[in-house]
């Protein structure tokens, strides 16, 4: 269903671009500095169990395989605090866009 949604999604937005998308788990499989967009909304919880520890994984794993000064997206929960947990990874973390509930951050090296 989240493969769906964000291809219905990606397509309303960004309408005759193409993408790739792929189901995996997390980022494992990546070769190093061959992805130089990710769009991202990490889960914050796996079936009972709640916090981020999925989310820094990803984080870590996406500066292994993004390019350099290429950009890692991520939309969160703003009580998630990923701009702080960004921040161990990459030089640039800049707060795109938020609202009571959600941040847009755009992260890159």
């Amino acid at each position: 269903m989240a493969l769906a949604s964000a291809k219905h999604n990606y397509q309303r937005a960004f309408k005759g671009r193409r993408a790739t998308y792929t189901t995996a788990d997390a980022l494992t499989g990546f070769a190093p500095d061959t992805v130089y967009l990710i769009l991202c909304n990490p889960p914050f919880h796996q079936q009972t169990t709640i916090g981020s520890h999925i989310a820094m994984r990803m984080f870590q794993q996406v500066k292994q395989i993004l390019r350099v000064d290429d950009e890692l997206w991520v939309i969160g929960n703003r009580h998630l605090g990923y701009q702080s947990s960004l921040k161990k990874y990459f030089s640039k973390v800049e707060l795109v866009a938020s609202n009571a509930k959600f941040t847009i951050l755009k992260a890159s090296s």
